[in-house]
């Protein structure tokens, strides 16, 4: 029998993050496919807690429900179906900028399409009277054919028509411009100073104050609204033009960024030949219609060749490796093929086998040093018995969309989506330095590390850290991380 929501059947689940679900569904009346967002149910979340998350959600739905716009993610409906609050929306098919970008520049083809798509949507939602306020990767998503959607309105800023605005002061540390750190009153060119951030980091590969590099979120809002001005690195090959275009959109005064998305849009324009010629102008006839800067299906080619490029971790390495494996054997089977007077062969093939094996086992160890700490359990859960002499552990049950597992990590723990995290939780929601544990006098604290989805116990953000209790459920991306028994 199939499972209901409202008049919706549900299918499967696409997703989970730290504060909501999505599933894949199926609208009987216009037979299509459909994503169902509803908010995350903790047991720890009193009546009260849920019912204001739940007008959230609704509100989210509604905020994104005003704005037609290919830029925008489509909303088909926002309510509350058989008692749980949920918005129905188009299927997309994609994944988001977040894990486009991953630690690495894009070329420049895809942000210069990118940030175009961004600035039309963001000049269209302005205009219509919709302040989006957490502008960031994780709230873009890229579709399979290259075209940019614009995602979660749940803290939107909606202009009332009596003048006031209505809306909850929120963001994401990294992200958020200086006003809204300051609990000020925010317009449209707070998301610029997110999307400002946004090409900042798709040019270069990482957020402009410290967001991707496992800073914590004081360090991370202190630096936005009090650190150095941000500036490129020349060594970072970005023209000044285009350079000079992101960095007023960083602006720590708002009236010294763009005054709209629209005139950001339109320097832009003018800009893109810097960015994707160098500052030299095209060839007539060089580019043709589908390599124009500004097409979907640029950004297409370009997010095909993402997901087939170089691996993220090791991947010389391991090259190096599987090459000296399979020398080792056809070695190995011309010395059988050419008999017995092969010791000349059989001297190679034990040499070759030797090398394969040390660049194997250096691979491994550069692609996860964190195993001396935390090695993976076996397929029974077995907890490993590695305790570092002298070091505090804690033992720790993972609960993640692919499974649970046990393990055995010392303290402090760094926990990321990285080679140099002492617990990786391979969770694409993950950042690649996420959040800490750590002994702060007589418990086991949790902070956030500037991570892009945030860190939550017991479904309430950590902020600047909290303590991590047995029972306690700390949640990083769609893993749920407990003390273990």
């Amino acid at each position: 029998m199939a499972t209901l929501l409202g008049p919706y059947e549900i299918r499967g689940k696409l997703g989970a993050g730290a504060m909501a679900v999505v599933w894949r569904g199926w609208d009987p009346k216009l037979e299509r496919e459909v994503a169902i967002k509803e908010p995350m149910r903790s047991p720890t979340m009193s009546a009260a807690m849920m019912e204001e998350l739940s007008e959230r959600f609704v509100g989210e739905g509604k905020a994104a429900a005003r704005l037609s716009h290919p830029g925008i993610v489509t909303i088909f409906a926002a309510g509350v179906f058989d008692g749980r609050a949920a918005i129905v929306m188009e299927l997309l098919r994609g994944q988001t900028l977040s894990s486009v970008i991953d630690g690495r520049a894009l070329s420049p083809a895809a942000t210069a399409s990118i940030i175009d798509q961004l600035l039309d949507a963001l000049d269209y939602a302005h205009t219509m009277g919709v302040v989006h306020r957490d502008i960031k990767p994780d709230n873009v998503f890229v579709t399979d054919d290259g075209r940019v959607k614009l995602t979660d309105f749940g803290i939107a800023h909606v202009k009332r028509l009596d003048g006031g605005s209505d809306g909850i002061i929120a963001g994401t540390p990294g992200y958020m411009a200086p006003e809204q750190i300051r609990a000020e009153a925010v317009d449209g060119r707070a998301d610029l100073f997110g999307l400002g951030a946004i090409a900042y980091e798709m040019l270069v590969g990482r957020n402009p104050f410290g967001a991707t590099d496992g800073a914590d979120t004081h360090s991370i809002m202190y630096r936005t609204t009090n650190g150095p001005a941000v500036e490129f690195d020349p060594a970072d090959g970005i023209p000044a033009e285009v350079g000079g275009i992101v960095l007023r959109a960083l602006e720590r005064d708002r009236d010294a960024r763009w005054s709209s998305a629209g005139e950001m849009r339109a320097a832009f324009h003018a800009a893109a030949p810097a960015l994707l010629w160098g500052g030299a102008a095209p060839v007539a006839g060089a580019v043709d219609a589908g390599d124009h800067p500004f097409s979907s299906s640029s950004v297409h080619t370009t997010l095909d060749a993402l997901r087939g490029g170089v691996p993220k971790r090791s991947s010389v390495s391991w090259s190096l490796g599987a090459a000296a494996a399979v020398a080792g054997v056809l070695l190995g089977v011309l010395a059988l093929l050419l008999g017995p007077n092969t010791g000349d062969i059989g001297l190679l093939v034990l040499i070759a086998s030797g090398v394969g094996g040390i660049v194997w086992w250096m691979a491994r160890k550069k692609a996860k040093p964190s195993q001396d700490a935390a090695r993976e359990p076996d397929l029974f859960g077995m907890l490993v018995d590695n305790e570092a002499a002298g070091e505090e552990t804690v033992q720790l049950r993972l609960r993640s969309p692919t499974g649970e597992r046990l393990l055995r990590v010392a303290l402090p723990c760094v926990i990321g989506r990285s080679s140099d995290a002492q617990l990786d939780v391979e969770d694409d929601l993950v950042s690649r330095r996420h959040a800490m544990l750590e002994r702060r006098g007589d418990c086991i604290w949790v902070s956030d590390l500037g991570s892009r989805n945030g860190t939550f116990v017991d479904g309430a953000p950590v902020g600047t850290g909290a303590p991590f209790q047995p029972g306690s459920a700390v949640t990083v991306g769609s893993t749920e991380i407990r003390q273990a028994d």
